[in-house]
């Protein structure tokens, strides 16, 4: 498993180190390659190509596992080009078995549930302020801001 971004600055190292078509082929050799977080950060300038790249190379060769908190309609803007973002999803929704999930985000929910465990022994203590803020952002940014 491997964050997509740093999976791509990875790839941008090993081109001037003259080791990229070796790391490719590592890629592709992988059983299961699990790519994190697409789309949460932009990549760099030749990013999108050598994203594609990695999936050109794996395509019908080996398991794969993208996650993303993006819809496919926002890749062409997330990869500066509809063509090769049209091109990646096409090679991943192949022989694909697409899962959406829905709802809270089960970290903020969990660290809402320590919070309020843990303001009910503060208020038995009478009050404790980093705990008061720390809820305050929490409640302010969850879940309503999150993304689907």
């Amino acid at each position: 498993m491997i964050h997509a971004n740093t999976l791509i600055d990875q790839l941008h190292r090993s081109r001037a180190d003259g080791k990229y078509q070796s790391m490719l082929k590592k890629l592709t050799r992988v059983d299961l390659l699990i790519l994190d977080e697409v789309g949460f950060k932009r990549f760099h300038q030749n990013g999108s190509d050598d994203f594609f790249e990695v999936i050109r190379s794996r395509y019908e060769t080996g398991s794969l596992i993208v996650t993303t908190n993006r819809n496919f309609e926002d890749w062409g803007q997330l990869f500066g080009d509809n063509v090769t973002a049209s091109a990646i999803i096409d090679r991943i929704i192949h022989h694909a078995i697409l899962i959406k999930l829905t709802g809270d985000s089960y970290r903020v929910r969990n660290a809402q549930i320590n919070l309020d465990n843990m303001k009910s022994k503060t208020e038995r203590r009478r009050g404790h302020p980093i705990l008061f803020n720390l809820s305050l952002r929490l409640n302010q940014h969850a879940p309503n801001n999150l993304p689907a």
